[in-house]
């Protein structure tokens, strides 16, 4: 199954996440798993700060048999912990390290919206901006019931609009050499063009309608959406080590490949078989970044739902974090969960190789992630077993 992202419900601390939401797909995922041995979980543990956390990680990896993992733990403006375990390639065998870059999947829709924040505080876009006036060209050449839907309402994916645009996963769109702009101009076209799949402020999740989000935000701003990624966010968070896409597609350097298990053994994702989440689809998806820059991202987001201003004023993290429906915000998910004693800011990201996830319990003044460079029944329960551990971790620390 081809992913690109989910939302997570959490139900409670020992029960962490189930995915409430699917995304498109055209591969079969095979129903083949490697072998779980629960004997090499850890009986304890442990807290934060007793330097175990690379253990803990180890074992649950050697556990769910999953070639690497990675966790970080936050409070306030601090990493508290943050480790690797695993290889970069199931295959070579060569150890991740804690500088390689981590494909985060729909993760990135946060970034898209908090990216959209920076141009409104800019004053070069609203969040009531519409598609007629952002687009006005496209008039009478789209379906009229979506020229009024707003910025916001593509970052909440209460636009009504399908969730992928029914070519998305075709070759078009991934063997592409066009400029990314204009790849993005005819995709908000096609997509502007399909029937409703919902009523308008009904949440329907919508990789879609990211993608026509980024595109207005690159009509705003004259440049494009990776432009505006690294110029205005990245660059404010000192997010110094990101790309777009796998990051072992990078030739610069060596970086760790995404997996699926196949014919009993895992297989890395290389170079030579292309990308599977195609780069228009950008704002929906294709970040990758080293764990310091992920967790100088986190902790903007996490001290910005505390009241305070930092890259964007802390009314306009009200705006991002605040449930529009279904208990969806504008690229985050917004619970309320007795643990995090209040509401609890997640997402799941991932494009069928990787799996990453993230927590913000603003009340508790922390934020977890965990990210896997692979996907599966053994990841996704391997998931919900490293989040209870970051959690648990952290709580025995206070």
């Amino acid at each position: 199954m081809q992913i690109l992202a989910c939302s997570i419900k959490v139900l409670s601390l020992l029960v962490i996440s189930v995915m409430i939401v699917g995304c498109g797909n055209t591969e079969q995922p095979t129903p083949e798993q490697p072998t779980i041995d629960l004997s090499k979980l850890p009986e304890d543990t442990g807290q934060a700060g007793d330097g175990q956390l690379k253990v803990n990680l180890e074992a649950i990896r050697q556990t769910y048999n999953i070639p690497a993992v990675a966790g970080v733990i936050i409070k306030g403006n601090e990493i508290v912990e943050m480790e690797v375990a695993g290889f970069r390639g199931a295959n070579k065998k060569e150890d991740v390290s804690i500088n390689d870059r981590w494909h985060i999947g729909s993760l990135t829709k946060s970034m898209t919206a908090t990216l959209a924040a920076m141009l409104v505080e800019q004053e070069l876009i609203s969040f009531d901006s519409t598609i007629e006036e952002v687009f006005p060209e496209l008039l009478g050449n789209i379906k009229p019931i979506y020229e009024d839907v707003t910025l916001a309402q593509l970052l909440s994916s209460t636009s009504g609009l399908p969730r992928d645009l029914a070519s998305a996963w075709d070759t078009q769109w991934k063997d592409s050499t066009t400029p990314l702009i204009e790849q993005r101009n005819k995709w908000t076209q096609e997509m502007l063009n399909s029937e409703p799949e919902t009523e308008r402020g009904k949440h329907l999740y919508s990789n879609g309608g990211y993608v026509i989000a980024g595109h207005m935000l690159e009509r705003a701003s004259g440049v494009s959406w990776e432009e505006l990624m690294k110029n205005q966010l990245f660059s404010s968070l000192n997010m110094n080590n990101t790309g777009f896409g796998p990051p072992n597609f990078d030739s610069t350097s060596e970086q760790i490949s995404g997996h699926s298990y196949n014919e009993g053994y895992w297989q890395a994702r290389m170079p030579s078989e292309g990308v599977n989440i195609p780069y228009v689809m950008g704002p929906a998806g294709t970040v990758n970044a080293d764990l310091t820059s992920l967790a100088q991202y986190l902790m903007a987001h996490l001290n910005g739902a505390r009241g305070d201003d930092n890259i964007i004023s802390a009314r306009s993290y009200q705006k991002l974090h605040q449930v529009v429906d279904a208990d969806y915000a504008l690229g985050w998910g917004n619970f309320e969960v007795e643990w995090a004693n209040g509401n609890l800011l997640t997402h799941t990201g991932s494009n069928s190789f990787w799996l990453a996830e993230w927590m913000i319990a603003p009340a508790e003044n922390f934020a977890v992630m965990v990210i896997f460079n692979a996907t599966g029944e053994n990841v996704s329960q391997a998931q919900a077993k490293v989040l209870n551990m970051l959690i648990k971790r952290y709580k025995t620390s206070l």
